[in-house]
């Protein structure tokens, strides 16, 4: 992350996957899964062991972008 200048601050992970949302959970990060792909069944899989839910759970790609987006726009 050093040679591309990049910071965790203002990053956001989005997937499909419950893995996904513990990475940006462990990384103190906002964490967003999206329903499309493996998303639904990994909603149904791990919803009742949740210790922290995702910050939002989107039904795709585009909705997850918006709410990120929004959620600048608030802080901002």
């Amino acid at each position: 992350m050093d040679e591309l200048n990049l910071t965790l601050s203002g990053s956001v992970v989005i997937g499909d996957k419950w893995s996904d949302v513990e990475t940006a959970q462990n990384l103190n990060i906002p964490g967003i899964l999206v329903l499309t792909g493996y998303g639904k069944k990994e909603l149904e899989k791990y919803r009742q062991h949740w210790e922290r839910p995702p910050a939002f759970i989107a039904e795709n790609l585009l909705a997850a972008v918006e709410w990120w987006l929004e959620q600048g726009r608030k802080i901002s």
